[in-house]
């Protein structure tokens, strides 16, 4: 987290305290969004979690044109599926953005 971000996606399940953490010590540095799974996100929102409200939200926007350098970090028991699905959907989204 100390290198530079210009956000993090932090990736797991939402009752995992492992996760939680991740995700609480990711906000410190940058914008942080804790997602379930890759169909959290698309080129114009985000659908994710902030625990210290226990709810889920839908932030449109997230992806500004300004971000290049985007963080990931997955709880220890996220599959590694799931992870790289996340990549893969980043990396489709960033090509259509051209």
């Amino acid at each position: 987290c100390r290198k530079h971000c210009d956000c993090i996606l932090v990736i797991g399940g939402y009752t995992s305290s492992n996760t939680t953490q991740l995700y609480k010590i990711a906000q410190r540095f940058c914008p942080t969004y804790f997602i379930d799974n890759a169909e959290a996100i698309s080129a114009g929102a985000i659908r994710h979690f902030l625990p210290e409200h226990n709810r889920r939200v839908v932030t449109e926007g997230w992806l500004h044109p300004s971000v290049r350098d985007i963080g990931i970090l997955a709880g220890a028991s996220c599959p590694s599926s799931d992870i790289g699905d996340t990549i893969r959907k980043l990396y489709k989204i960033g090509e259509n953005l051209g």
